[in-house]
């Protein structure tokens, strides 16, 4: 090992060991330093204990894996997110490799992260403990975005994410950053559409998935973004109410920042509902009250 790894190391180290501290001590399972789980044990996880599979998409640059980190480190904090605390993970060395890549002295984070490529192990597992005290198996799928680059010019989705078929919740990413730059709003707004329609026509989605929009960068949305939001997010939405009728936009920005968009709370509560409303009346059970979507909100 060379001079220059030593210190990657160490902080690998020193960063698991900070994440295992801020567990909540009466939680089942501490921080195990995985780097990434198997397909078996992801479907052991689904079998055993209800695992969902959540999947990100998006092309590459779109921040992906910067949202899978703004949410990591977000949920170590004490308070976690939406009284939705950290409980443990299997992979805490997956989200930190992807953390560090990015994380300088002061702890702050600098705009880009090393893209994911379509090789990397990508099954991420996070498990969560909502208000009620109910615990939630989360595994994400970070899978780079050359595989989106594909589906965007025409491959079948099936083809190039058979995890598709197996999706609980599809988190669609969207460059807010892109949005504000002159000449790349378009392209930005086309690429996400591309996506939605291709799980929309992929005809292999289960019945229960669920769908929500996630603006990345949303600290770098120019006046021209929001221009351009309020001038996407309405077909967007409409689209990806074709799959899933109760499909939510948030917002989500750095971890560094030193307020975070209400969204990425809102993404957590999500993450952690249960089935949609349509799909508990089609079984017989009581719908919960609904909730108007108010879109990308600050």
């Amino acid at each position: 090992m060379s001079d220059s790894e030593a210190p990657r190391a160490h902080s690998w180290i020193d960063a698991l060991e900070q994440a295992d501290a801020r567990i909540e001590p009466a939680a089942e399972e501490r921080v195990i330093s995985g780097e990434a789980l198997t397909l078996e044990e992801a479907r052991g996880l689904r079998r055993g204990r209800g695992a969902r599979l959540v999947l990100l998409m998006g092309e590459p640059g779109t921040g992906k894996t910067g949202l899978l980190v703004s949410l990591w480190q977000r949920m170590q904090n004490g308070r976690g997110l939406a009284e939705h605390r950290l409980a443990g993970s299997r992979t805490a060395l997956g989200f930190e490799r992807r953390a560090h890549g990015a994380r300088i002295d002061s702890g702050q984070l600098h705009e880009r992260f090393p893209p994911t490529v379509d090789e990397d192990a990508f099954l991420l597992h996070m498990r969560v403990r909502s208000p009620d005290g109910e615990l939630v198996e989360l595994v994400f799928a970070d899978i780079g975005g050359g595989v989106f680059e594909r589906v965007r010019e025409g491959r079948p989705l099936l083809q190039e994410l058979p995890l598709a078929a197996h999706g609980d919740r599809f988190i669609v990413v969207l460059d807010g950053e892109a949005l504000s730059t002159p000449g790349e709003s378009e392209i930005a707004a086309t690429r996400a559409m591309r996506q939605i329609v291709a799980l929309r026509t992929s005809g292999a989605l289960r019945a229960s998935a669920r769908m929500a929009l996630a603006l990345t960068k949303a600290d770098a949305v120019s006046a021209a973004g929001e221009q351009a939001i309020r001038r996407h997010e309405p077909h967007l939405l409409s689209v990806a109410r074709e799959i899933d009728s109760e499909t939510t936009s948030v917002r989500t920005a750095l971890p560094g920042l030193a307020v975070e968009p209400a969204g990425l709370g809102e993404l957590v509560r999500w993450l952690c509902s249960g089935e949609r409303h349509e799909s508990l009346q089609a079984a017989g059970g009581e719908l919960a009250p609904g909730r108007e979507n108010v879109g990308f909100q600050r």
